[in-house]
């Protein structure tokens, strides 16, 4: 029987179609899936990922990729999506938490002395820290100074003295009218050697067993917040604003090559050791089988592609393709 190749066509498309027919589709996946299993399982991983090749792409996609508006607004839309949903949820936080895990993950952090006391430092060293400190120690002399000592507290010439004690403050030697200002560069000037006793403090405290308080205070928190709690102090602003910091955040990063630096590392690190492994030796070395996994990965994608958005787009794909084929016949 002779066929034009309009016929051809034609004929070609209904095949290719009735394969992703709802019925058949969660089969041709699988046959699909196992198919191109069978011709790599036997490879290396070098023969089928050429590590130059994969570092070319990877650092490709690196140095172009963009955070656009577009970009933000769609994360936007998915972070706002979720949550909505969670700003529904009044379950308590602890209930959906076991707690002996909840508290043996917090420990296994804690671990990380060396990180953890970074950090610390980080925090306690910043200028943000000092001026709390700093407030905070000026305050307190203050108000001890003036309002805390015995010739104003429970007196009812407490306002009057409190007043004269202001003045007699600023008329002592070396005030020069301005007790607040000189009090101040006292404090600041001294606060190197407070703020040093300050970290040791955290650090210690973090290595004993006082950090036992510290995840039971927690778990309290939890037991008495719900989901909606937390995600309700979030706002649409909120996430707005921080979006609208990561182009510029990428874009210092990609500057500074710190992107490719460690990405290289860690291409370099892992084909050190898989590179002349067989993908089916691999694969299995990451827990995952065959059997156990083409399956599951085909009846999940079925579910998703199960519908006929998916079967017009793939139509005209497909077309394109079987055209660009039957049109140099």
């Amino acid at each position: 029987m002779n066929y034009t190749k309009e016929e051809l066509f034609e004929k070609h498309l209904e095949f290719e179609m009735s394969l992703v027919e709802s019925h058949k589709l969660s089969q041709t996946l699988l046959d699909d899936l196992n198919f191109f299993y069978e011709q790599i399982e036997n490879e290396t991983l070098e023969s089928i990922f050429p590590k130059d090749k994969l570092e070319e792409q990877v650092f490709q996609i690196l140095e172009e990729v963009e955070l656009n508006q577009e970009i933000l607004d769609l994360l936007h839309q998915a972070i706002e999506r979720t949550l909505e949903h969670i700003r529904k949820d009044f379950s308590i936080i602890s209930s959906t938490i076991d707690k002996q895990s909840f508290q043996e993950l917090l420990k296994a952090l804690l671990a990380f002395k060396e990180i953890r006391n970074q950090f610390v430092h980080f925090v306690i060293h910043s200028p943000a820290y000092s001026r709390m400190i700093s407030n905070i120690l000026y305050s307190s002399i203050k108000d001890f100074l003036i309002t805390q000592n015995p010739l104003t507290k429970n007196n009812p010439l407490g306002n009057s003295i409190l007043k004269l004690g202001q003045d007699l403050l600023n008329s002592l030697p070396g005030m020069e009218g301005n007790f607040d200002k000189k009090i101040t560069e006292f404090i600041e000037k001294n606060l190197g050697g407070r703020i040093q006793e300050s970290e040791s403090f955290i650090i210690n405290e973090l290595d004993s067993e006082n950090t036992k308080e510290i995840l039971q205070e927690l778990w309290k928190f939890l037991e008495t917040h719900t989901f909606s709690d937390l995600a309700s102090k979030i706002s649409s602003e909120n996430i707005k604003e921080v979006l609208q910091t990561l182009p510029g955040f990428l874009k210092h990063l990609k500057t500074k090559k710190i992107f490719s630096k460690y990405t290289k590392e860690i291409i370099d690190k892992f084909y050190s050791k898989y590179s002349q492994k067989k993908i089916s030796d691999l694969i299995n070395d990451f827990g995952f089988s065959k059997e156990n996994t083409i399956p599951i990965l085909a009846e999940n994608l079925s579910s998703v592609l199960d519908n006929e958005k998916f079967r017009e787009k793939y139509k005209q794909f497909i077309s394109r393709r079987l055209k660009m084929f039957y049109d140099k016949l």
